[in-house]
């Protein structure tokens, strides 16, 4: 039985890696909320307590992803005690059975550890491909005439622009959902200094879509006020001239 709950587990999560946007950032919440040591089994909530605010990400909301933290909070809690107690048992007995059993939950756990993110890479890039035409349609009308006013795209989307502070940056108006089960457009699009577009994630913090219509390649996100940049980490080709790049 016990061993039956690491694997449900385990398939669960991997599951929820696999078809949920929000899966990283319920995954960076649940030991913030479990109150685990920093870093235990997420190393960017480092960032978090460095920056102040671990005590405000600590408490839940019953909001979208207040409810997948619950549900994160109870896979890792149950999982987390059927293990410990075949690890107890394996240690009492000494037998070939407990010890078998042992082994299966170091590699559950095993797996889980060294592909979930993968999994979640996946995940994204299906996602977001999903998405792309819907974000050069956006790119074509932009690319062509970015606006210096408050604007209703064509393509979709009602957006807001500062031409005196931010004359690069469009911010979409209206509701917004930032943990979206299906991935979708953030709020934010950039213009950068070389004429490429960044566009902004719903759901996935660290990446963005990006066009380099002048067959440049991705290296750096500079944010708003354009004083912080970010190098990029990795990228993926979509298409000719279109990248999904982590930050």
């Amino acid at each position: 039985m016990a061993l039956a709950a690491v694997v449900a587990a385990v398939v669960i999560l991997l599951s929820w890696a696999a078809v949920d946007a929000s899966y990283a950032n319920s995954l960076f919440r649940t030991p913030i909320f479990l109150r685990l040591p920093v870093g235990f089994w997420v190393s960017d909530t480092w960032l978090a307590e460095d920056i102040g605010i671990l005590e405000h990400l600590r408490p839940v909301s019953w909001n979208p992803i207040g409810i997948r933290v619950l549900g994160m909070s109870s896979v890792f809690v149950i999982g987390g005690a059927a293990s410990l107690w075949i690890v107890i048992r394996a240690l009492v007995r000494h037998d070939i059975r407990s010890g078998f059993a042992l082994g299966l939950v170091l590699a559950a756990w095993g797996m889980f550890l060294g592909i979930h993110r993968r999994v979640d890479d996946w995940k994204v890039e299906r996602q977001v491909r999903s998405l792309l035409p819907r974000i050069e349609a956006i790119g074509s009308e932009v690319d062509a005439n970015w606006p210096k006013a408050p604007v209703v795209l064509k393509s979709g989307g009602s957006y807001f622009v500062d031409p005196e502070q931010w004359p690069r940056v469009l911010l979409k108006r209206g509701p917004h959902d930032s943990d979206p089960f299906q991935e979708d457009l953030g709020r934010l699009i950039y213009r950068t200094r070389e004429g490429a577009l960044q566009f902004d994630l719903a759901a996935c913090h660290d990446r963005m879509v990006e066009f380099h219509p002048h067959g440049t390649v991705p290296k750096e996100c500079r944010g708003i006020t354009e004083r912080h940049r970010a190098p990029a980490r990795s990228w993926v080709r979509l298409k000719e001239n279109w990248y999904l790049v982590r930050y």
